[in-house]
């Protein structure tokens, strides 16, 4: 099975002025410069200092934009290490009270308090973006990550910070018209994002974003493309009933697989009552080469009940404390839904919802010190916006050598195991090697 991947963040700097109306623009014909980006250390099986926090700002951000009415009941999906991705474009940048409220709303106290240069321990978890290891001729999956920073031709951006998003954060530069072709530096910037995603997000910026008073444009783009370790039968696949969150049901492409061995984990009844946890099956499906996996957490209960009970009741250790608990076991029947989930998301609002933890500084005109960019000010974050595209289906290679062995077989015979998932669910696509959740949605309505 292919999972398609696509995820772009984008930070819009601009002056104080640039709350005025948007005007006409004109076409874009200037030349955009680049640079090389520094190059990226092969990845090595080593701590991630920064792990453990960004996965739980993961699951904390993940809770905070599901309270927007607007997306509480709809499919999900995006990717916290591209928003996370491009807000360190900012950090490299931000001094003060506001390079303080990120680091509370990333959840880096302990980290900065311990002199941990937070740029450096980034740039570990930069280098598990790369291609897979070769199997049979060809990388196991593709897995990149790329940043941009896109700068008024016109504007004063400090050497220092140039160097710094370069070396620390390899990050591209481009120069843009902002002032006098605004439209045309959309195009381009939208251009590049379709690039970087294969064509999965193509249109990023809407019309409008971008005007004369833009500054500074930091885009970060993820694509991942991966087969299983051991491939869904197309032949099995065949329609179902599933479950919506309405209560509603449709029948929908179910893919199935009978007998694969794989980490489970099934709390249920008093055992998960007495940790606060809603009773619910785990399973780590591995993606080829077993660098990475995608978890599925399904609630028993399959009402809208269920998933909201269970996404209340996770918190700090997500999802590392489940996978502890886990064991390898033989599936018997493993029945997942195909899907495609496209998500756009200004996170803004969500980042500024936590009155103790959220980023209110960035976006204020007034109080927003980014002077680590440019000495010019008012120099502050207008908009944040957010697309993730994610495929789900059968598709794989058939060079597919191994299913998913992660540890040795339980050697007695348990009760037979069926995995389900004819009702909404989360989903989390984790980097075995770091432990870093680099994808994370729930599906509601199929």
């Amino acid at each position: 099975m292919n999972r398609l991947v696509g995820t772009i963040a984008f930070l819009l700097f601009v002056t104080k002025h640039a709350q005025a109306a948007y005007g006409s623009y004109g076409n874009y014909n200037s030349t955009t410069t680049t640079t090389t980006p520094s190059t990226v250390t092969p990845y090595q099986n080593t701590s991630v200092t920064l792990q453990a926090p960004l996965n739980d700002f993961a699951l904390r951000l993940y809770k905070l934009i599901l309270e927007d009415p607007s997306i509480a009941a709809q499919n999900f999906f995006y990717s916290p290490t591209s928003i996370v991705s491009a807000l360190m474009l900012v950090y490299a940048g931000a001094k003060g009270d506001t390079k303080n409220e990120m680091t509370t709303a990333l959840g880096l106290q302990d980290q900065v308090s311990q002199g941990v240069d937070v740029l450096a321990s980034f740039q570990s978890i930069l280098n598990v973006f790369r291609p897979g290891p070769v199997i049979n001729g060809s990388a196991a999956y593709d897995l990149s990550l790329a940043n941009r920073a896109y700068i008024e031709q016109t504007f004063d951006v400090l050497a220092s910070y140039i160097r710094t998003i370069k070396t620390s954060l390899n990050s591209t530069l481009g120069l843009a018209d902002f002032i006098n072709k605004a439209e045309g530096a959309r195009s381009e910037i939208n251009q590049w994002v379709s690039q970087q995603t294969n064509s999965k997000i193509t249109e990023l910026l809407p019309q409008g974003s971008v005007n004369e008073f833009t500054r500074l444009v930091l885009v970060n783009a993820i694509y991942f493309k991966a087969a299983w370790a051991d491939e869904f039968d197309e032949r099995l696949t065949s329609k179902r009933p599933f479950t919506n969150l309405d209560g509603s049901t449709n029948q929908v492409d179910m893919m199935s697989k009978f007998k694969a061995t794989m980490l489970y984990l099934d709390r249920a009844g008093e055992m998960g009552c007495a940790l606060g946890v809603p009773a619910f099956q785990m399973v780590s499906i591995p993606y080829k080469s077993n660098e990475l996996s995608l978890l599925i957490f399904l609630p028993r209960d399959a009402s809208a009940d269920g998933l909201r009970n269970f996404q209340q009741s996770i918190f700090s250790g997500f999802p590392d404390r489940f996978l502890s608990e886990a064991r390898n076991r033989t599936i018997d029947s493993l029945i997942l839904p195909k899907f495609t989930i496209t998500t756009t998301l200004q996170p803004k609002d969500a980042l500024q919802r936590n009155i103790f933890s959220g980023i209110f500084q960035l976006f204020n005109p007034d109080t927003a010190d980014l002077t680590g960019i440019s000495a010019v000010k008012p120099l502050f974050v207008s908009d944040i916006i957010h697309q993730a595209f994610i495929e789900v289906n059968e598709r794989g290679t058939e060079a597919a050598a191994a299913t998913s062995v992660l540890g040795s077989a339980t050697s007695f015979n348990p009760d037979p195991v069926n995995f389900v998932a004819d009702h909404p669910f989360i989903f989390v696509i984790r980097d075995e090697r770091s432990g870093l959740v680099i994808f994370m949605g729930r599906v509601t309505k199929l």
